[in-house]
């Protein structure tokens, strides 16, 4: 009989990186879904995350020794030939010198090799199982890599595609995944659920072909950069059943499947939210690949093939009426609005505002404007929305590049709507949607040590948005610490001096402020034995000129528990017993 196993892995406080928000929401809805929708047995699925006993006391801590531990005995005691295996990842990744690692809570990036999990030693463990459906589904590339132009998943899609097991990546080599305050979610996680429990994605061909399709577009309605997934399947796993035949022949879903608005609407309602859309191209039904065992784009008839010139002539038209119905719009709203004082007053037939007597000449003679400033009213209000709206619209047409100013832009825009005048409701919404997304933007750029941006951008978040101003308000503190201390790491960098000793102690000595536990930390000791490096060097050379006091003087420089230190204290004994 073929069972089914899983391992889900989801962490968001790290000890050595900025925390992520869903990561570790991405691993509990997956091991839930797996358990109480799918049915696979409790005692079958391992959920390591942070999450505290008394929430899911069968959670374990994921530390790099309790991941290691839960691979290995499941690959080695408990996997039976035949039997599904789901291994789901949501953290970091990084990439070391060449090679890929899956980081632990523990994980140090700074000792990748003794503190990670090293991706090659992972593929070895699973192609070691009794059996070969295994899938491996990675929700990484969160961060920038470690080294420069080294980028997370080149070693993995290699690896899968030497060891022939079926890899799912959350995006392609030179892009990052991305998760949001609206979902809740990282991007590849909510379409990865969505796929298997709405749309009845049983294998892993369709479950590709539909992360491929609906991903790109997800992101893109979340205004987000493009993010697409890569996959590497052998032939043979392709269309496999990658869920107990029970749910497969039932269908998983139990409860209606959330709907995207088409990406031509302006806006409209999902799950619960207002949130605006942008203008797109179909993506591709299927990954490409040069290899043969990475999924291809399909040139075989498919349904959606089928129509290709049809969709491609539709698309045309689609932006044709889509870009006239914004300059319609945008003409109707500067008409409206030059115009405002005139239609908001009431008038007499000859044009002249103001009061006017009735025909007997008695009473007051003010006519009610009520019902004349109302439908006047609605359609400013209207224009004023649609202006906000397509003012994201025509940026992101000019640019795929997401500015924090664009939206604030458009808050301010959409905040023009007074309370109690038409679509302001809908305007509030627009508010709270987009301000979310700037606060992402904040978010995203403290995780890249970017921390004057990230206070920059949260300060473009309206003050009204009380839940997001108190989550604000948490980080800044470690904002402002991490600014200061990428003050203190400049002003090192700018003391160095080619060949200059003293200048590198000046510059350690400066980056030695940044305490343990600090923003920049880690950043900063890497700093402090580079340039421990370049002290020794320096020595070096001085004593290959026979000028042996100075390369002793140079030699002492370099600070203790860096990695020079030891071998720069042999090179003083040696060049002292020189003559």
């Amino acid at each position: 009989m073929k069972n089914f196993w899983a391992i889900a892995v989801g962490i968001n406080q790290y000890q050595h990186f900025q925390p992520l928000g869903y990561a570790q929401r991405d691993a509990s809805m997956v091991h839930h879904f797996l358990v109480e929708e799918v049915g696979i047995p409790a005692d079958h699925c391992i959920l390591l995350t942070e999450v505290s006993p008394t929430i899911n006391p069968h959670a374990v801590y994921p530390s790099g020794t309790a991941i290691r531990q839960a691979i290995a005995q499941l690959c080695q005691q408990r996997i039976q030939p035949g039997d599904i295996v789901w291994v789901f990842f949501s953290g970091y990744g990084i990439c070391w010198q060449g090679q890929d690692y899956l980081m632990p809570i523990d994980g140090d990036p700074e000792q990748p090799a003794t503190t990670a999990i090293a991706i090659e030693s992972l593929m070895t463990a699973l192609r070691s199982a009794p059996s070969k459906n295994i899938i491996l589904a990675l929700d990484i590339n969160r961060s920038q890599s470690v080294t420069e132009g080294q980028r997370v998943g080149v070693q993995i899609a290699d690896l899968a595609e030497r060891y022939g097991i079926s890899t799912i990546l959350s995006c392609q080599h030179d892009q990052f995944a991305h998760e949001t305050l609206a979902l809740r979610h990282g991007f590849f996680t909510a379409v990865f659920l969505e796929g298997l429990r709405y749309e009845k994605c049983v294998t892993l061909d369709a479950l590709v072909q539909y992360l491929d399709q609906r991903l790109p577009e997800l992101a893109e309605h979340h205004w987000r950069p493009h993010q697409k997934p890569l996959a590497i399947l052998p032939v043979d796993q392709r269309y496999e059943l990658i869920l107990p035949k029970e749910a497969a022949l039932i269908g998983v879903p139990v409860r209606p499947a959330p709907s995207l608005p088409p990406l031509g609407d302006a806006y409209e309602t999902q799950n619960g939210w207002n949130e605006p859309s942008a203008p797109s191209s179909n993506p591709a039904s299927t990954l490409s690949s040069s290899s043969p065992s990475t999924v291809p784009t399909s040139s075989s008839p498919s349904p959606s093939s089928a129509s290709t010139a049809s969709t491609a002539n539709d698309s045309f038209w689609r932006q044709i009426l889509g870009w006239g119905t914004f300059f319609v719009i945008a003409l109707l709203a500067g008409v409206v609005l030059v115009n405002r004082e005139a239609l908001m007053s009431p008038s007499d037939g000859s044009g002249v505002s103001g009061s006017q007597s009735d025909e007997s000449g008695t009473g007051s003679g003010t006519v009610d404007a009520t019902d004349a400033d109302a439908p006047s009213l609605e359609m400013l209000n209207r224009a004023m929305l649609d202006e906000a709206i397509a003012s994201l619209l025509t940026t992101r047409a000019a640019s795929p590049v997401n500015q924090a100013t664009d939206f604030r832009r458009a808050i301010n825009l959409a905040q023009r709507i007074p309370p109690g005048e038409p679509f302001y409701d809908e305007a509030q919404g627009f508010t709270q949607r987009w301000s979310r997304v700037i606060y992402d933007f904040a978010l995203a750029r403290a995780a890249q040590d970017n921390y004057r941006a990230a206070i920059a951008t949260s300060q473009l978040v309206p003050i009204d948005q009380t839940d997001l101003q108190e989550m604000i308000a948490e980080n800044t503190a470690e904002w402002q610490q991490g600014a200061a201390n990428q003050d203190l790491l400049d002003q090192a960098k700018a003391l160095t001096r080619s060949q200059q000793a003293s200048s590198y102690n000046e510059a350690i000595a400066i980056a030695r402020r940044i305490p343990e536990g600090q923003p920049l930390y880690a950043q900063a000791q890497t700093l402090i034995g580079q340039w421990g490096q370049d002290i020794f060097t320096v020595a070096r050379a001085r004593a290959a000129q026979g000028n042996l006091p100075a390369a002793i003087e140079a030699a002492r420089l370099v600070p203790s528990g860096t990695p020079a230190h030891d071998e720069a204290q042999a090179a003083i004994a040696q060049w002292q017993q020189q003559p």
